[in-house]
């Protein structure tokens, strides 16, 4: 995603590849292992499945590292397959692990196990249940090996995330504060003054780190070269987006976001309103909206564009969407291209 855009690991060129499942939660994550025949087993040998539970911590990865050794999977000549959901922060810190370990590691949207386990007809769930869907998964589709952020740009996303998360709280004890009894005014008023200062001190932190790191200072330029990109948008999209290179095309970007159309249609008789898919990162989605709004009707650069949508009949909040999807289509090709925007290049 950043200049050091690699997979934390190689190609699987083992000579038998097994299939771990993860379950991942808080404090726990339980697996399904599904063990493949050696070719010393003989053609009538079946797979073997292990399951087990682990605490979610430091502790809890030896100990399953060690399981996996016992389990005779983890060698010279054999490799295990790991596959996750991407459960919201949960699941970071495990496949940091797994991967540094040597093992090949997969991150998985969780509504593509939910169907895959609907396909199954599966009637019950639970969380060991889950594990061995995701390691069927794992075998049945090869999911492409996760790719781990560079550092820098790991940190930032958790900077911005942690910015957005003050802001909202400080919104809610002002809300508080306009229909809160005399008695607590005062206590929710010193709040609202500590999560001020911790805004402006992380605010300040964001703009050293950005500032420390050329890379991500030049990529920040090039993102507020695109218009109605500016300093707010432009840190969530360099935190997701990095330098480009996750992403081959600006649809994809799209996608990643959830802003792609999904068409519900089926025969003759069924020809349902097209909406966003929003299966992607809903943090894109909600950044993205009030740069659109602003740049709505206001900027000679998209007039062209929006005045088409409007002649196609499109409804004002549908032509918000567009732009949405717009803004961030050129902000991935300026990454992409490492140059800034142009507007005779863009002017499509």
């Amino acid at each position: 995603m950043d200049s050091s855009h690699t997979t934390r690991v190689t190609p699987i060129t083992a000579q038998v590849v097994h299939y771990l499942g993860i379950d991942i939660a808080k404090a726990k994550f339980d697996v399904a292992l599904t063990i493949k025949p050696s070719p010393n087993d003989g053609i009538k040998s079946k797979d073997r499945h292990k399951a087990k539970v682990f605490a979610n911590s430091a502790e809890g990865f030896n100990q399953l590292f060690d399981w996996l050794q016992a389990q005779g999977v983890h060698s010279e000549h054999h490799t295990v397959h790991c596959c996750m959901e991407a459960t919201g922060a949960y699941w970071e810190e495990l496949a940091q692990a797994l991967a540094d370990s040597g093992l090949h590691v997969s991150v998985v949207n969780p509504a593509q196990i939910a169907s895959y386990s609907k396909s199954l007809l599966q009637r019950g769930k639970t969380d060991i249940q889950d594990a061995r869907s995701i390691a069927q998964y794992c075998e049945a589709q090869h999911p492409a090996v996760w790719v781990q952020a560079p550092l820098a740009q790991r940190q930032l996303l958790a900077l911005v995330r942690q910015h957005q998360y003050l802001g909202n709280s400080l919104q809610a004890e002002r809300n508080r504060h306009q229909t809160a009894q005399p008695v607590v005014q005062a206590s929710i008023e010193s709040v609202m003054v500590a999560l001020e200062q911790a805004i402006s001190d992380l605010e300040r932190l964001i703009k050293q780190h950005i500032d420390s790191n050329p890379d991500l200072k030049h990529n920040q330029d090039l993102l507020e070269s695109v218009p109605g990109v500016g300093s707010k948008l432009s840190l969530w999209l360099l935190a997701y987006l990095g330098d480009g290179q996750k992403f081959q095309r600006g649809k994809q970007a799209a996608a990643y976001a959830g802003l792609n159309p999904s068409k519900w249609e089926s025969g003759s008789s069924v020809k349902g309103k097209s909406r966003i898919s929003k299966v992607g990162q809903c943090d894109l989605r909600k950044i993205l909206f009030m740069p659109a709004l602003s740049v709505y009707g206001r900027h000679k650069q998209f007039t062209a564009f929006v005045e088409r949508l409007k002649a196609a009949g499109k409804a004002p909040k549908a032509i918000v969407v567009a732009l949405m999807r717009k803004i961030l289509t050129i902000a991935q090709a300026v990454l992409k291209s490492q140059t800034p925007f142009n507007p005779a290049f863009h002017a499509s």
